[in-house]
C-alpha cells in the first residue's frame, strides 16, 4: 500500500502503457494486467500525491527487469505517468491527503475525520468548525491556522507546528500533541502537553 494513489508505468509488446485508476495500492493496480500481476513485467511505480505531485516510489530496468537503485526515469515515462494520473489530480480521498498543500484553504465546516494529512501543509488555513476526530496530523504545517470551535478529539498532532493557530474554542480531549511546537511560554507547553489549550 503507497501513501498516495498508486501510478503503474510498463513496457509490454514494445510499447510503453501505464495504469492509474484512483487506487492506492500498487499490488491491486497489478490486478488490471495479468503479466504484471504474475510478476512478468516489472513496472516503474509512482504515487500521485494530493494535489498533484507525482513522484517515482520504486523504479526498474525495465529491459533487464531488475531494481537499479537511485535511477531516474527517462522523460516518456514520465510523460505516461502524468498522462495516466492527470485525471486524478486533486481528487483523493481523506486518506490520501498525505504531504497536501492547502495553504489558505477555505476548510470551515470540514468533514475531515480520520482523515491522513501527515506532513500537510495548511498554513493560514480555514478550519472553523471543521471536524478532525482521529486526523492524522503528524509533522503537519499548521501555522497561522483558524480552528475555532474546531474538533480535534483523539487527533494525532505529534511533531505538528502549531505556532500563531488560533484554537479558540477547540476540543483537544484526548488528542496527542507531544513534540508539537508553539510559541508561548513554558506554561502553554505543559497545557499542550495534557491535550487542552
Amino acid at each position: 500500500m503507497c501513501n498516495g494513489i498508486a501510478v503503474l508505468v510498463y513496457l509490454k509488446n514494445g510499447e510503453l502503457k501505464g495504469l492509474c485508476t484512483g487506487i492506492s495500492s500498487h499490488d491491486e493496480l497489478c490486478k488490471q494486467d495479468e503479466e504484471l500481476r504474475y510478476g512478468k513485467i516489472e513496472p516503474y511505480r509512482f504515487e500521485l500525491l494530493y494535489p498533484c505531485n507525482l513522484i517515482f516510489d520504486r523504479v526498474y530496468n525495465m529491459d533487464k527487469g531488475v531494481g537499479v537503485a537511485n535511477e531516474q526515469p527517462e522523460q516518456a515515462i514520465w510523460d505516461e505517468a502524468f498522462r495516466v494520473a492527470k485525471p486524478y489530480f486533486i481528487k483523493h480521498t481523506k486518506e490520501q491527503l498525505q504531504y497536501a498543500h492547502l495553504t489558505h484553504a477555505n476548510l470551515t465546516s470540514a468533514d475531515l475525520r480520520y482523515a491522513n494529512l501527515t506532513g500537510a501543509d495548511l498554513t493560514d488555513a480555514d478550519l472553523t468548525d471543521a471536524d478532525l476526530t482521529g486526523a492524522n496530523l503528524t509533522d503537519a504545517d499548521i501555522r497561522h491556522v483558524n480552528l475555532t470551535d474546531a474538533v480535534l478529539t483523539g487527533a494525532v498532532l505529534t511533531g505538528a507546528d502549531l505556532r500563531y493557530a488560533n484554537l479558540t474554542g477547540a476540543n483537544l480531549t484526548d488528542a496527542d500533541l507531544r513534540y508539537a511546537y508553539h510559541t508561548d511560554t513554558q506554561k502553554k507547553q505543559a497545557e499542550i502537553n495534557e491535550g487542552r489549550f
